[in-house]
């Protein structure tokens, strides 16, 4: 039995009792420490990390502070995971990775996280292998050094021998050869150093109002996993990264120093109370860490785990996130092993294993969900049997609470009730897996190998899955899709009813509802009349021939695209046209329109930069070397993201990830680019000023004008004005081009090119977009943009060119009284947010974007409100949101509204019906008889002028068809 009083205690030990409801509290025994066990009920902390928030002590663990100059390296050599994908660019302090330490054979000593932060290093190990993990580190540090230094050669003696003659010559020849070794430290900051652990959706708002707090500041890390920052808290510094042991979305781990932790515990508790914070014990940590399938030493990892034998690091998934094989030049104890592990990992996962039973993944560890009548739990150690036969044992299990939900989808929140069942994870044959289609139920012995009646373990894909901002329990199966008949009725009655429901939906649209839709514009009935004018959509392939000097249409009889009628009004053809009014707006030299979305427009444009980039490479072109942009959460724009446009043409770097970066913000102005930094990163991707290098702007969120001009000039002072391999700054434009004269006028002076759709803020039909350079024809990045048009994008649709053509004319026309009025509503939107009972984000709008704050998370529930009140909008991530699903914002568009005559003193009516709807009252009728009013476009012909053209255009499609 444990004498407790040989036990050791963290820092946190004396304040336990504080947080202790009486009567329930417990402690107990876990790696070496005296540890709270819990502090109420297990499930009742379970269920706070889930649903609200909780915090733990896991000042147990082990703290280890790597640092000097050739620390990198030595991680390096020594632990799984590549310390060199610690190296974001961006503005955050640090970042962290899921890491192991091997034991040369394919196995783990440990699993672990390594943080850090700037030029150190923190590694943190289970607290119950505290003692190998640094003696790990240390002896691993001592062979690095004096790798070198070691002249003599023992192969003739035996092992044991050998190893103590080496050890000793080292540490010999380490005192004569001193200055001459590798710089690196270690030290066991474990005492000087504590650490908390805080979980659940509220974790952030807790932080927050703590930071805002007079005498403390900084902010929380980027709202992405693994990022890292340094706050301040009082006279005290603290570290906070986002990891955790949970499986939530949202979490952060917390350094700080010791003395200041029975304080700063304190201050957490108090401040989290209103928001439904809990103390939590191991019991919890332990629930919702098998609740989230994560491998916990001792049970899914070590030496004879429960009876089975030492389990290889590719039999638990989450080894795919912690070893990177990618560099093949990184040598660390085992890869050989390792790289055979990977293989047969992914051979296991596409289900093309044969016989387990000659593989090193012989068996590979699954989560489990108890099902039966029994009332009994899954536990450690169990037999697993499948069609007979023994296939695998229990690795860990228990009793869990799981809570229930109100509504579906995005629209879930977490309900007060609640229920439990029993989960786990076993060690069984790898070609036993997950399969939808084929449910596998094992049976269950318990270790005298007697069955456990009414208790079986099914095998599921995973037991809960954290769909920001709340995890939610999963049972292990997938719905099957809700699938609907089709319409039974004649050709006629389902003629009449399709145009029954449409003419429905589009006079409610127009009549009933505000469309603050910032990505939508309608079109002017002339514009919406020529996208219908050609009912045979007559194409043509258009290509530019330099041996000719022209531009060549491939088929006969639509030369009216780009020659024009040989009697006709026009004098020239829609194409040149077309070029000529889009050179006028964008003042442009170049101007290309051939592709149909923006997205399309990205991938020629960056797939045309990536060409010219490697124009004096024969064969295939490299991808790129690396990519600038925006990232979501500060508004980028999807297509320019590396999962969208970017995906085909940068190059993914030595850890695995595309060589993405994203620009740095203003701290003061969320949404704005930090160009000194941005300058900065781009010296850091490119100190060699090696090229290859893409730098896009512009976003789907752009509230303020990218500084074009100070990104050109840092590009052009770090790599020359002339240099012909400096790095592309290209802007992306979709989102604010119909405001262009007022937001971007001067940008071709200063970006390579420039690229977006031309239907949302412009008055375009769907389906058109551009791209533009101020670069002569013949220059060779226009050239290879071209091609990339050309070979993927060359059809010319004469009734999309039409519409666009007389939707620029109409821009050349409006802008000036349009856009100022666009941009005047947006910033009374955002100056009078309050009636909504929202609010603005920093830095007032100069574009048609009002971007407003409402209750964490509710941007959804915002949205569909609104909508269910006849206005429509779009719910919005914020800077600080990690994910779509959890937007805490909606994004106001003002340019469809502007068009319908709405000026300030109409939008601030609107926004008193938003603020009576957010507050649950039914305003519908009210805001679709005040719809009434806006219902005539302006900035266009006036309908007595256009719609004899309408109609004329409409009979000649008559006649045509």
């Amino acid at each position: 039995m444990t004498d407790i009083s040989q036990l050791e205690r963290t820092v946190l030990f004396p304040v336990y009792q504080e947080f202790m409801q009486p009567g329930k509290g417990k402690l107990g025994e876990f790696g070496g420490h005296l540890m709270p066990i819990q502090f109420s009920h297990p499930f009742e902390e379970h269920l706070a990390a889930r649903r609200t928030a909780a915090w733990w002590d896991i000042s147990h663990m082990l703290r280890v502070m790597i640092k000097g100059k050739d620390a990198l390296d030595f991680l390096r050599k020594y632990l799984t995971n590549d310390a060199a994908s610690l190296n974001d660019f961006g503005e955050d302090f640090g970042m962290a990775q899921y890491t192991g330490l091997p034991d040369g054979k394919g196995h783990l000593k440990d699993d672990a996280f390594l943080y850090r932060l700037e030029d150190i290093f923190i590694f943190v190990g289970n607290a119950s292998n505290r003692k190998k993990d640094f003696d790990y580190l240390s002896k691993s540090l001592e062979e690095y050094k004096t790798a070198a230094l070691t002249p003599v050669n023992f192969g003739f003696l035996p092992e044991s021998v050998r190893d103590k003659l080496v050890s000793f010559e080292r540490r010999l020849l380490s005192k004569f050869y001193k200055g001459k070794l590798p710089d690196v430290e270690l030290e066991n900051i474990s005492k000087r150093v504590a650490m908390l652990s805080l979980q659940g959706p509220n974790a952030e708002s807790i932080l927050e109002d703590i930071l805002s707090r007079d005498g403390n500041s900084g902010w929380l890390p980027k709202a992405k996993k693994n990022y890292l920052s340094k706050v301040k808290i009082g006279d005290y510094q603290l570290i906070i990264s986002r990891t955790g042991y949970t499986g939530e979305n949202v979490g952060f781990e917390i350094f700080l120093n010791s003395e200041f932790a029975p304080q700063f515990s304190r201050e957490l508790a108090e401040a989290g109370k209103p928001y439904g914070l809990m103390a939590a014990g191991l019991a919890a940590r332990d629930s919702t860490r098998l609740e989230a399938g994560f491998p916990l030493y001792g049970h899914e990892q070590g030496d004879g785990t429960n009876g089975s034998p030492t389990i290889n690091t590719f039999a638990i998934d989450q080894a795919r996130f912690g070893v990177n094989l990618l560099d093949p030049k990184r040598s660390f104890p085992g890869r050989e092993y390792l790289e055979r592990q990977r293989k047969e990992y992914e051979a296991i996962e596409r289900g093309e294993l044969i016989d387990p039973s000659s593989i090193l993944l012989s068996k590979h560890i699954k989560p489990l969900l108890g099902v039966g009548s029994s009332g009994r739990s899954l536990r450690a150690g169990m037999k697993l049997h499948y069609k007979g036969k023994e296939v695998g044992a229990i690795t860990s299990g228990l009793y869990s609470p799981y809570t229930h939900f109100d509504g579906e989808g995005v629209y879930a929140v977490p309900a007060d009730e609640w229920s439990k069942r029993t989960i786990g994870m076993g060690l069984i044959n790898s070609d036993l897996r997950f399969n939808p289609q084929k449910e596998i139920v094992f049976q269950v012995f318990d270790e005298n190998g007697k069955e456990v009646k009414g208790l079986e373990a099914k095998l599921v894909d995973s037991n809960m899955i954290s769909a920001y901002p709340y995890s939610r329990p999963q049972d292990g199966t997938i719905p099957e899709p809700q699938l609907v008949e089709p319409f039974q009725g004649s050709l006629e009655q389902f003629a009449i009813a399709l145009t029954n429901d449409g003419v429905v939906n589009t006079q409610s649209r127009k009549f009933d509802c505000f469309n603050c839709i910032a990505s939508e514009q309608s079109t002017s009935d002339i514009v919406g009349a020529f996208t219908g004018l050609d009912p045979k959509h007559r194409y043509n392939e258009i290509m530019f021939l330099r041996a000719i000097r022209q531009v060549m249409a491939f088929y006969e009889g639509t030369q009216f695209m780009n020659v024009g009628l040989p009697d006709g009004e026009l004098h020239a053809g829609i194409e040149p046209l077309l070029n000529a009014e889009l050179r006028r707006y964008f003042n442009a030299r170049t101007v290309g329109h051939s592709p149909n979305s923006g997205q399309q427009a990205v991938k020629m444009v960056v797939g045309g930069i990536m060409d010219y980039t490697n124009r004096s490479i024969a064969g295939d072109p490299p991808r790129l070397w690396h990519v600038l942009n925006v990232g979501q959460g500060h508004g980028g724009h999807i297509s320019i993201q590396s999962m969208y446009g970017l995906k085909d043409f940068v190059q993914k770097d030595r850890t695995g990830r595309y060589a993405v970066s994203n620009l740095p913000m203003r701290r003061d102005s969320p949404y704005e680019i930090d160009t000194d930094a941005a300058i900065n990163m781009l010296k850091r991707v490119d100190p060699e000023r090696r090229g290859g290098i893409l730098i896009s702007v512009g976003r789907s969120c752009i509230r303020k004008p990218e500084p074009l001009e100070r990104l050109r000039i840092g590009i052009d002072d770090y790599y020359g004005k002339d240099n012909p391999d400096k790095a592309i700054l290209n802007l992306d434009d979709s989102h604010t081009n119909g405001l262009y004269k007022f937001f971007h006028a001067d940008a071709l002076q200063f970006v390579d090119t420039m690229e977006g759709s031309l239907h949302k803020v412009f008055f375009g039909p769907q389906g058109a977009a551009f791209w533009a350079t101020n670069r002569p024809f013949n220059d060779e990045l226009v050239q290879k943009i071209y091609g990339r048009v050309l070979a993927e994008e060359s059809n010319t649709h004469l009734h999309v060119k039409l519409a666009l053509l007389y939707a620029t004319r109409e821009m050349n026309e409006f802008w000036q009284p349009y856009g100022s009025q666009v941009i005047k509503n947006a910033q009374f939107v955002e100056k009078n947010a309050g009636l909504a009972g929202l609010i603005a984000e920093p830095g007032l709008t100069q574009s048609h974007i009002a971007l407003l704050r409402g209750e964490r998370y509710q941007g959804h529930k915002m949205a569909r409100t609104l909508r269910e009140n006849n206005t429509v909008t779009s719910a919005q991530a914020l800077y600080d949101d990690m994910a779509f699903l959890g937007a805490s914002g909606l994004r106001i568009g003002t340019q469809e509204m502007t068009r319908f005559g709405m000026k300030e003193e109409h939008f601030g009516e609107l926004l008193t019906y938003m603020g009576r709807a957010l507050r649950g009252q039914n305003v519908a009728k009210q805001v679709a008889s005040f719809k009434k009013q806006f219902t005539t476009m302006l900035y266009c012909l006036p309908e007595e002028i256009s719609q004899p053209i309408v109609r004329k255009i409409q009979n000649a499609y008559k006649l045509a068809a």
